[in-house]
């Protein structure tokens, strides 16, 4: 079977990662952080200059047609890194100065989400 990705925006998780990625180690966040390179990020994380490469070009691999991939440790050890959630990092358009915030669960959303729980419990 031939897998498929779900795109947002006409991208693919991978290459909104790699925008983002891209976006925060080339501007002025990265550079006001001291991690504005390959190198500096890696010390950073703790991964290789090769694995953040990988990353950064996964959005140009994809609109190739290339398989590319970043684990869910390294989007993880890269948002940690910025002082981000790694979900924020997979937004499509990500902004530093602007990042988007997880709402408050509403009183009515977590009875709703508790009533949701308790219906798939009985199945």
């Amino acid at each position: 079977m031939q897998e498929q990705r779900i795109k947002v925006r006409g991208m693919s998780a991978v290459q909104v990662f790699g925008e983002n990625l891209e976006r925060l180690v080339t501007g002025d966040y990265g550079r006001a952080m001291g991690l504005d390179s390959n190198a500096k990020l890696g010390k950073k994380t703790g991964l290789s200059d090769n694995t953040i490469g990988r990353a950064r070009r996964a959005r140009k691999a994809e609109a190739l047609g290339k398989k590319s991939a970043a684990q869910l440790d390294t989007v993880y050890k890269i948002a940690r890194a910025y002082g981000f959630q790694a979900w924020q990092l997979l937004i499509p358009g990500f902004d530093p100065a602007n990042p988007p915030a997880d709402p408050p669960l509403t009183q009515a959303k977590k009875t709703e989400f508790d009533e949701l729980r308790q219906r798939v419990q009985q199945f």
